[in-house]
This record gives structure tokens, sequence and C-alpha cells, in this order.
């Protein structure tokens, strides 16, 4: 593209991708200089979009929706949290925790720059598959929480109903059994009686007794 508008660019991503892609009230009518090449239709729309201070983010629906970046930051402050409990099975949730933790949605609305102006951190645009959740910006708090229940094996993750869920399916993907070696052990008792009815005959072989008929084998003396 070479000063395409806006509009023009999101529609031909639209087009390709057979996605529903609309523009939101605050998104002007932005000139876009762009060559890509070789490169998955979603990463190529990020790319163009946080270049000129806008993103996307998809609605329950699966539509994406282009606004400006500073914008989605002030919706995602705003949006209230959910809680999802997630029983483990293999990994302990403790030491699943900090994993997850590092992943909660960050709150940079109110960071500042060195110069003095806003820093807006840019958002994940959803469509890659088997991706975990993306973190804006590590330095800016985290607006959820996790905790752990060590006697239940279960985590409670707390963030934005667009965030728990790839959140879930995450600690989902972790969630996997550990190689482990089986060692099965079998002890057999039997009594003289029983061997002897079997043709069988032992005893103990000591320096006073010998009583071995089935292996004989010499004593201290020699015999």
């Amino acid at each position: 593209w070479e000063n395409a508008d806006i509009r023009d660019v999101v529609a031909a991503f639209s087009a390709y991708s057979g996605r529903t892609i609309i523009l939101s009230k605050g998104v002007e009518a932005t000139k876009i200089s762009a060559t890509i090449t070789d490169q998955p239709w979603d990463v190529a729309l990020r790319v163009v979009l946080n270049a000129n201070g806008l993103d996307a983010v998809e609605d329950p629906s699966g539509i994406l929706i282009v606004d400006t970046q500073a914008h989605i930051l002030a919706q995602r402050a705003a949006e209230p949290l959910v809680t999802r409990s997630l029983r483990l099975n293999y990994v302990k949730a403790v030491n699943l925790k900090p994993e997850i933790q590092a992943r909660l949605t960050r709150d940079c609305s109110q960071q500042q720059g060195a110069n003095g102006q806003q820093q807006v951190a840019p958002v994940p645009v959803a469509g890659a598959e088997g991706q975990p959740p993306v973190v804006t910006n590590l330095n800016c708090p985290a607006r959820g929480a996790v905790t752990a229940d060590s006697t239940t094996n279960t985590l409670s993750v707390t963030d934005i109903a667009g965030n728990i869920e790839p959140l879930v399916e995450y600690a989902k993907q972790l969630d996997i059994r550990q190689p482990q070696v089986n060692i099965k052990a079998k002890i057999i008792l039997v009594d003289r009686t029983s061997l002897e009815a079997l043709g069988l005959q032992y005893d103990i072989g000591t320096a006073n007794q010998y009583f071995n008929q089935l292996v004989t084998r010499t004593d201290s003396t020699g015999t």
C-alpha cells in the first residue's frame, strides 16, 4: 500500500482472511504505506495497525474491531473481572502459578514515558491458533490475580473476560503427564512342607548344621 486509506486496507484483509473486520468510531482516515511479504494475514494486520497507533480486538462473536490503542487500553482498564477455577491432574498448582501470573492482563493506561507522554502497549490480534496469551508490558501492574490451592491442586484465575479463556487453555497445555518408571514387585512366601511335597528340600548351612541335599557345598572343614 502507498498512502492507502485505512478503510481500503481493512477491506483487503477482510476479503483475504474471510473474517469480518470493522472500524471503530474513533479511528480516523489514516493513510497507510506498507509493503509486507510472505507473512500470515493476522501478523501482517497487527504490524500495520500497530505502526499507525491502532490495534484490533476480537469480540465474543468473532468479529475483529479496529480501534486506537489508547481506547482499547481504556476499555480494558474498565472491563469487569471474572474468575475461573481449574483443577490440575499432573502438574502442581503452586509450580504453575508463576507462569499464569506472567500472562495476566496489564493495566498500562497510566504508564508515562520519559517524554511525559502516555505509552501504549500493543494488544494481540486474535487468530493465531495454539499460541499462549501475549503479554503487553510486564512493567504495568496486573489487573487480575492467580491463587493456588495445594489441597485440591486447583488454580483460581481472575482476569478480564476476554483473557480468561486463553489463560485457562494455556494452563491445560502445561498440565501434561510427566514420564514415569513403573516398578512391580512380587513377594512369594513358601514353607518347607510345601516344597517337600514338590520334591525339594532345603535348610540353612552353618558351621554346626548342614542339611542341604539339593545343592551340596564344602563346609568350613573342607568336607
